[in-house]
């Protein structure tokens, strides 16, 4: 999982899953697409960011976190990490059987992503 993570990813025009189905909030309610673009969607607590949700390709030239680079629809993050996308939880760990062999921690159920979309 290592190569994943040296190297900053060519993000530029590809597709993310940012702003469709994954959001960053401000403590204040700002809605953004990414936490490192700065382009605001609208707000949480009025709703105005649901009429901006929607597919986009990443404004960024490179994308270099892990909270970033692991929505780009180009790299298969989602099927590696499917135990957790955010916490790097490898798929088919296990759960409750404690830390992974890399060290990071399993959250617990008030940890995991709740969906932006009613079904």
């Amino acid at each position: 999982l290592f190569p994943y993570s040296r190297d900053p990813h060519r993000s530029a025009g590809l597709p993310c899953r940012t702003g469709e189905s994954v959001i960053s909030v401000d403590g204040d309610g700002t809605v953004r697409r990414c936490h490192f673009v700065k382009a605001e969607l609208g707000n949480l607590y009025d709703g105005s960011y649901r009429r901006a949700l929607g597919p986009r390709a990443c404004p960024l030239a490179v994308c270099d976190c892990h909270i970033g680079y692991v929505h780009l629809e180009s790299l298969p993050l989602y099927d590696v990490f499917a135990g957790g996308v955010l916490e790097r939880i490898p798929a088919g760990h296990p759960p409750g059987a404690g830390t992974p062999p890399d060290g990071l921690v399993v959250p617990g159920p008030s940890r995991r992503a709740l969906p932006l979309l009613e079904p």
